[in-house]
């Protein structure tokens, strides 16, 4: 684990007192918590190739996380992008 994804999720665990271990734990704070606690554009990742695709805020080895509001995040498959 690199130094910026280090520091991304401690600022996630400071701000809710959960450490995001995986793609669906970081949605499930993102959709209770919203863009008000957790910085949106500065998101750990969890593996794989970037993507720059529109409202895609991390992702791992085969999915994405995907939204624009909290209410209607998803994970999707990267075939789906």
């Amino acid at each position: 684990m690199d130094a910026n994804t280090t520091r991304q999720l401690n600022a996630i665990e400071s701000a809710t007192g959960v450490r995001p271990a995986s793609l669906e734990v970081l949605a499930r704070l993102m959709r209770r918590e919203g863009d008000e606690v957790i910085d949106w554009i500065d998101l750990p990742t969890f593996g794989g190739e970037a993507i720059d695709e529109a409202n895609v805020w991390s992702w791992d080895a085969t999915r994405a996380l995907r939204g624009d509001c909290a209410a209607n995040l998803e994970i999707i498959d990267r075939v789906q992008l």
